[in-house]
């Protein structure tokens, strides 16, 4: 992602400071070229695109990009956030009725419990929000809780 820091607001009353942010998403498909291609780009490139698009954006308005901005930040690793494709939830795994098999999807069984480690994270819900980190986390606790039980463990 890329931020920068306004002197003042871009959108708004002009007295306030601002911070832009700008994600962007790549497919699939994309991401090992879009990786290599952020990594490589040279910071001057981000900036300037920064500069024009704003520019371009606010012109006839107050804004002057070299007086107004004050700093430009730019993320070349950011957090992970899974991206959904098809199949991604459930998998392809049928049962012996040809229905979707839940319970031995890829995701599931890769995210299973191994003895007393349990795997939290919103990816193992297969959606991106907190709703799902917090209830992934929720779901590790009792599953390391049920381990600790069954074999008489304290941690």
């Amino acid at each position: 992602g890329c931020q920068c820091k306004c002197r003042r607001a871009i959108l708004g009353s002009l007295n306030k400071r601002s911070r832009l942010s700008q994600n962007r998403a790549a497919v699939h498909e994309e991401l090992p070229s879009e990786r290599i291609k952020l990594l490589q780009t040279p910071f001057g490139d981000y900036e300037k695109s920064l500069k024009d698009d704003l520019s371009r954006i606010m012109r006839g308005s107050e804004f002057d990009f070299d007086r107004d901005v004050t700093a430009v930040y730019l993320y070349r690793w950011g957090h992970s956030m899974i991206l959904p494709v098809p199949n991604l939830l459930f998998g392809k795994t049928r049962n012996a009725k040809g229905l979707l098999d839940r319970n031995n999807g890829p995701r599931k069984v890769a995210c299973s419990p191994l003895g007393p480690i349990a795997f939290a994270g919103q990816h193992r819900e297969g959606t991106p929000s907190v709703e799902s980190a917090i209830t992934s986390g929720y779901r590790a606790a009792l599953e390391v809780l049920a381990y600790q039980s069954s074999e008489n463990v304290t941690i």
